[in-house]
């Protein structure tokens, strides 16, 4: 089983509980289950959004710098876990799996690769580029940690959204991941960063009571 996890970028304000997170991801891996890390675009993607606004550059620009913010925020990432080692191909996911290391994929070069699939526009944000590169690899999921437990219907929290039926009206996830939940059949689930314990439950390692949504095809 192989499984692609957005790292939030929030938890870029709170260490303590991001090596926490990458400790349990790197622990719960076993021979039938590989996980590799997306790192969303933390501060370093706002700053784009900010010096788009006063600099009035294009959507494309924004797109690729934008990307590169992803890679910022991996190298913290990295930074502060011997176990997690950049992947900056798909080829390189692999062999550092073979290595028994964890791979946070570094994903410019990646999409660059593959620059006429994917929108150049904020409507793709590390969301999208995760399922993508889940895509790539053929896993079986994708995971995106938020500040939120998962998409609220009515009130709660929905344990499980068909695609067709998240509300256009949400804010959770960019616009372009049902695009691809749809085109590529891969389920994505929305856990709470701060709520670690979801993963495994999500993963069927733990009995949980967390909310959390998976949007499925």
């Amino acid at each position: 089983m192989r499984i692609v996890v957005k790292i939030s970028g929030n938890l870029i304000w709170n260490v303590t509980t991001l090596n926490k997170f990458l400790d349990s991801v790197i622990k719960i891996q076993e021979n039938d289950l590989r996980i590799a890390l997306v790192p969303g675009g933390s501060i370093f993607a706002d700053m784009v959004r900010d010096l788009q606004k006063k600099l009035k550059f294009d959507d494309a620009t924004a797109h690729w710098m934008a990307i590169k913010s992803m890679e910022t925020y991996g190298v913290f990432i990295t930074s502060i876990n011997s176990f997690i080692e950049n992947a900056n191909s798909i080829e390189e996911v692999y062999d550092i799996w073979l290595k028994g290391f964890t791979p946070l994929v570094m994903p410019f070069n990646i999409i660059k690769k593959y620059c006429d699939e994917l929108p150049k526009s904020w409507s793709v944000t590390s969301d999208a580029i995760t399922v993508f590169i889940a895509h790539l690899l053929k896993a079986d999921m994708a995971i995106l940690t938020k500040l939120v437990d998962g998409i609220t219907v009515d009130g709660k929290v929905a344990s499980i959204l068909k695609v067709d039926e998240v509300p256009l009206d949400q804010d959770v996830i960019d616009s372009y991941t049902p695009v691809l939940v749809k085109k590529y059949r891969i389920p994505v689930a929305i856990i709470n960063a701060y709520n670690i314990e979801s993963l495994y439950c999500l993963l069927n390692k733990a009995p949980c009571h967390l909310p959390y949504t998976v949007i499925v095809p």
